[in-house]
């Protein structure tokens, strides 16, 4: 014992040395080589001189510079590329043509944000034929049970966090029923999302005949991949309903708990489906390898056929040239982001040019608030120009050390004219709604993670119909909640505001 003590103490001060040379080195990278933004930077730096050793292994796990994506994501996008990459040529053909016939009136005062989208994230224009909007778990899991019981070819489930308590198991049950019954069922869950859950609870799916796919498995040795989850909630049955928004499959989101939790979910229908299947065929085949893998290994069933989806091509094309205001159809552009993707911030740079091109109002619900400077800035320039932004977050907040970053920001974004209203309870809901006309709906924050850090999928939905059903779901919370006050966060205890202004020093890197 003695002897193990006495190499331990021989040993420490040479390793103890490495560690302060690779952190100096490390400090150097961040001086001068990052390309990050200078506040995350700032923070990093912070992390890396104060607190030297716990501050490298942050760096390794969180920064975004390690371990980035699944060996395999490029060559599934390339795999599956063919789902979309048709609709996104023939699109642009038509969209830069001398003279696009589009009809619909917000699609054309928006044409910027269509051509950001298309050009950027090659996401198409695709239409939803239904779309079904649920504010509260209960009355989504109550619909998604009928749709799951009737589904006759296929359900893909990919979730950040799955339950296996009454509302998780009730899932999977169903789940299993369908993939003895010989339905193919596949599900993709997060490793980070899901860590309490068993993995003989998702065994229980392999067993009746399906197939569960871990994201991203976190090493307990190594856990280089903690940082990069999907935080993704996507569903389809069928290729026909596709289910996705910010509810997770566990009792607190069905409000079978004490906490109040509020949030926003979608049921769509239409041409909208395959791109939110091809985002999941994507995901799934990124870590679809070994021998388990192998058996159900892409086939025909997957992807539509050739003629298929040249029909789909013309029937979207056909709907662009002929859809006008008040067409049940409604456009929508499925757009992603992730450490996959060649500039991570796609949805991050999809709702700041929506804002930018705000004319009258900006509404927003988020459940986080950490904006880096360049997301505040469109806000503070929105406000400045006479756009009414009104954001709502929660009272009773997830992390107080989240809310606590996120009222510096909202402190000083009140000063421009910006009305925060506090919503009673957690709301979850991630919406925005500009001018009344276009929506975005989906899994993403108003936060770094969200943004840089995290596998995330928004709908961009192009219609004012629509967009006022947001509005009137936005005012109705108002009704509810609390507006801020400028005065109370002036008048707070200095060091409680001492606290919050060293909160936000971390807040890139929450």
């Amino acid at each position: 014992m003695e002897s193990a003590q006495t190499a331990v103490e021989t040993i420490w001060p040479y390793v103890f040395t490495l560690i302060t040379i690779v952190n100096y080195i490390v400090i150097a990278y961040v001086l001068f080589l990052e390309r990050k933004q200078s506040e995350s930077r700032f923070a990093w730096l912070l992390a890396l001189v104060f607190l030297p050793i716990l501050g490298l292994l942050l760096y390794i796990l969180f920064s975004g510079h390690f371990f980035n994506k699944p060996r395999h994501m490029e060559a599934a996008k390339k795999s599956v590329s063919k789902f979309t990459e048709s609709l996104v040529l023939e699109q642009k053909k038509f969209f830069y043509s001398e003279h696009p016939k589009i009809h619909n009136d917000v699609m054309r005062d928006y044409f910027d944000l269509v051509d950001l989208n298309l050009k950027y994230a090659h996401s198409p224009v695709t239409f939803a034929d239904s779309e079904t909007i649920f504010l509260w778990g209960q009355d989504k899991f109550e619909r998604l049970y009928e749709d799951i019981e009737c589904a006759v070819k296929c359900v893909y489930i990919e979730y950040y966090i799955f339950r296996n308590d009454k509302t998780g198991t009730r899932i999977m049950d169903l789940l299993c029923k369908k993939a003895r019954e010989g339905l193919d069922v596949k599900l993709l869950y997060d490793d980070w999302g899901c860590m309490k859950t068993p993995k003989k609870f998702f065994g229980r799916l392999d067993k009746a005949g399906g197939m569960t796919l871990t994201f991203s498995p976190i090493k307990k040795i190594m856990p280089l991949t903690l940082n990069f989850r999907t935080h993704r909630k996507i569903i389809v049955i069928d290729e026909k309903i596709a289910y996705m928004g910010g509810t997770n499959i566990g009792d607190e989101y069905a409000n079978l708990t004490s906490r109040v939790w509020r949030d926003t979910h979608l049921r769509l229908s239409g041409s909208c489906v395959y791109s939110v299947l091809s985002v999941f065929l994507i995901d799934w085949f990124s870590v679809a390898t070994g021998r388990k893998a192998k058996r159900k290994y892409p086939g025909e069933n997957f992807v539509s056929p050739e003629t298929q989806l040249a029909n789909l091509n013309r029937q979207i094309l056909n709907d662009i040239k002929n859809d006008v205001p008040g067409d049940p159809q409604v456009p929508t552009q499925i757009i992603t982001s992730g450490p996959d993707d060649i500039h991570k911030t796609e949805i991050k740079d999809a709702i700041m040019r929506l804002i930018s091109s705000s004319k009258k109002s900006v509404f927003i619900q988020t459940p986080y608030f950490t904006p880096d400077s360049s997301f505040y800035s469109v806000l503070r320039v929105a406000a400045l120009s006479g756009v009414d932004v009104q954001i709502m977050v929660p009272t009773d907040w997830d992390h107080w050390f989240v809310r606590d970053a996120a009222f510096v920001n909202i402190q000083s974004l009140m000063s421009y004219g910006i009305k925060f209203y506090a919503y009673p309870g957690f709301i979850h809901s991630k919406t925005i709604v500009v001018d009344g006309k276009v929506s975005i709906i989906g899994s993403a924050n108003i936060d770094t993670r969200s943004f840089d850090l995290l596998y995330e999928i928004d709908t961009i939905f192009y219609d004012e119909n629509f967009a006022k059903k947001n509005v009137k779901i936005f005012m109705e919370d108002r009704e509810k909640s609390f507006l801020h006050q400028l005065a109370w966060f002036e008048n707070r205890p200095i060091l409680q505001r001492a606290v919050w202004g060293f909160a936000r020093l971390f807040a890139p890197l929450m």
